[in-house]
């Protein structure tokens, strides 16, 4: 043995290993399950994306984002990398690439059936900030779906049949604008 050694601490030593082991198992766990939540806000997924959104919408376990690139508006579901490109390669919410799109407008607003996750949804710009709600004609009845910004994105509830009458409301139910028929979005 080594001068100076004591035997005492040597079950000590052995378990340090372990120790930091079972550590980093449990970082590791912890930042799994914290990071593949679905982004909570918009300003969380602006910081995320590092992009600038026109709406941000949760729906059905899935994050819809909408954004401007030049004169088109996209519509976009975000996917969950388990292991992503980035350093640390730990779960990051990523493009799917699954765009659908529409040319931008300078109408007060506009509306899309698009389809980035089999489910079909409406999404669209909104050019005038003094409209608050979307409303969507489904089976003679108007749906309604607060709105804000400078874009939205809403699903119709599972079941009913889309219709071909959108108006956009202000705070006080006036209609600020009205079409009769959507958009399909490309692609």
């Amino acid at each position: 043995m080594w001068p100076g050694y004591d035997q005492r601490f040597r079950p000590v030593r052995r378990f340090i290993p372990y120790g930091v082991l079972i550590a980093a198992i449990a970082g590791v766990v912890f930042m799994t399950v914290e990071l593949s939540v679905v982004p909570g806000t918009k300003a969380g997924v602006e910081e995320h994306l590092e992009r600038p959104l026109l709406a941000y919408a949760p729906l059905d376990d899935a994050a819809y984002v909408v954004f401007q690139l030049g004169d088109t508006v996209y519509l976009d579901v975000l996917t969950l990398d388990w292991i992503s490109i980035g350093w640390p390669p730990t779960p990051r919410w990523q493009w799917s690439g699954m765009w659908s799109y529409i040319d931008a407008t300078t109408a007060p607003a506009s509306v899309a059936i698009g389809n980035p996750n089999v489910v079909p949804t409406l999404f669209g710009q909104i050019n005038d900030l003094g409209i608050v709600t979307f409303q969507a004609e489904v089976d003679g009845q108007w749906q309604s779906f607060p709105v804000s910004g400078a874009g939205f994105v809403v699903q119709l509830p599972a079941g009913d049949t889309y219709s071909t009458r959108y108006r956009w409301l202000d705070a006080g139910g006036n209609v600020v604008y009205e079409m009769d028929d959507a958009v399909t979005a490309g692609p």
